[in-house]
């Protein structure tokens, strides 16, 4: 089997995947700390197993029960969010197919079938859209931003 040469593709999917799994780590820290597990292998089994989705409705759900600082709920309902919007970008480029486009280096075609219920259709959804790695690098650096602005409250002990 011939392997094709993806380059800064891979690269770019790379960078958005470690970024997204450090935003989920730092969510599911925060989560620990504010039920007063952190580091412990408590705040590990309560996160681990939990899709990012529950995730965020946790850490929501969480902060807003100890907290008494309206605007900080705000700002974290905010980033909350936007991680959760960001989370829906994600999916769609890690859950594709990828093709490359002859003779061009900087564009590749994004396949993603999907087969939900939907009133009066077949329920059939094909996607398709030209990408390139420097809208993919952009990506990854909002998730990486937001991971930064969640981990701020972590790391501020005065959150509730």
């Amino acid at each position: 089997m011939n392997s094709i040469n993806y380059g800064e593709l891979e690269k770019a999917i790379g960078r958005v995947t470690i970024y997204f799994s450090s935003l989920e780590n730092t969510i599911s820290r925060l989560i620990a700390l504010l039920i007063g597990e952190q580091g412990t292998e408590i705040g590990v089994a309560i996160t681990s197993e939990l899709p990012f989705k529950q995730l965020v409705g946790m850490l929501q759900n969480i902060f807003r029960y100890k907290s008494n600082n309206a605007d900080k709920i705000t700002k974290l309902d905010k980033l909350l969010k936007s991680a959760f919007a960001i989370s829906n970008e994600r999916n769609k480029l890690i859950h594709s197919v990828w093709a490359m486009i002859p003779n061009r280096d900087d564009e590749y075609i994004r396949f993603k079938n999907n087969a939900k219920y939907k009133k009066n259709s077949n329920g059939i959804q094909r996607q398709s859209e030209l990408l390139n790695p420097l809208e993919i690098y952009k990506l990854a650096d909002k998730i990486h931003q937001i991971e930064g602005e969640i981990y701020q409250f972590e790391i501020d002990r005065s959150i509730i």
